[in-house]
């Protein structure tokens, strides 16, 4: 019965998260480039939401380092779950800021003559920056989630 494969997650390989990141900005990039003039203004929400979910990710990853590195008990479904959310955020927070990296790209040259572009182009910054930020909380996360062998505390795991 040790022969048979037991479940698990790989750590998320940055390679993969810019593949995402490009393959959403070409996506953004052409559909803004077919319907920008049928799109209704961008909305700040999902950027708060995102933003939001990338708090409450940075401090479940500070919280659960500390708790690991105290050698305190923590809950083994509960760190699954964490990395199986942080795998997801960090997936999801690059496809958002490569999606509105393209859709910021194909603004830029209608930056001058259209103030919905201006206007837009300013939603798009900050939707990066949040998809960049939710990446970066979500690879702590994931990181922090990393139980250290028995003989090995988090500071030697680091290293």
């Amino acid at each position: 019965m040790d022969n048979e494969p037991r479940p698990h997650l790989l750590p998320t390989r940055p390679a993969t998260l810019a593949l995402i990141a490009f393959a959403a900005g070409v996506c953004g990039w052409v559909v803004v480039r077919s319907y920008y003039s049928d799109l209704p203004a961008l909305p700040w929400i999902p950027s708060v939401i995102l933003w939001s979910l990338t708090v409450v990710e940075f401090v479940l990853a500070r919280t659960t380092t500390r708790r690991i590195s105290r050698r305190e008990f923590i809950e083994p479904l509960a760190i699954a779950r964490f990395a199986a959310l942080a795998k997801a955020s960090s997936i999801l927070g690059a496809a958002y800021a490569g999606f509105f990296a393209g859709f910021a790209i194909w603004l830029f040259r209608y930056l001058e003559g259209v103030d919905a572009a201006q206007r837009d182009m300013w939603r798009c910054g900050v939707a990066v920056v949040v998809g960049v930020l939710l990446t970066g909380a979500a690879l702590l996360l994931e990181r922090a989630c990393r139980i250290p062998p028995s003989g090995q505390d988090s500071t030697e795991r680091d290293k």
